[in-house]
């Protein structure tokens, strides 16, 4: 990611946690790449959800923006993968796709539903009674 300087590049490679939703879509690039390049030694989904949960359990506060960033960070990393890499790496970015998607999903039953549902209780719904 062009917005990650090569210092904090540097700080991330070497286990610090992303604490920016920037730093947070270079850390799953690269996760991204390391599965496209075969140099994992665990399923991508597991490891971004890994991820994505220290994201969550770092944020001050936990709040709606840190949500969307790791939305955001999931959406972007996985978009950018898709325009920039070509077949057949393209058909393996699907995959890889699906298995942010599937630690996305993860996080929002574990995390952001509570939290959410935590929102409604103290400030009402928005979605009508009954669906």
């Amino acid at each position: 990611m062009p917005y990650v300087t090569m210092a904090v590049r540097g700080e991330l490679s070497l286990l610090r946690h992303p604490r920016t939703a920037g730093e947070l879509n270079y850390v799953l690039t690269r996760a991204i790449l390391a599965e496209l390049e075969g140099s994992y030694r665990k399923g991508l989904e597991d490891h971004a959800y890994e991820i994505i949960e220290r994201y969550w359990l770092d944020a001050s506060p936990q709040s709606y923006q840190a949500i969307n960033d790791i939305l955001g960070a999931c959406l972007g990393c996985v978009v950018e993968a898709r325009r920039r890499l070509v077949l057949p790496a393209a058909i393996l970015v699907d995959n890889a796709a699906d298995s942010i998607a599937n630690a996305v999903q993860q996080f929002y039953e574990w995390y952001a539903a509570p939290y959410e549902n935590r929102k409604i209780a103290e400030n009402g719904d928005v979605y009508p009674k009954g669906g």
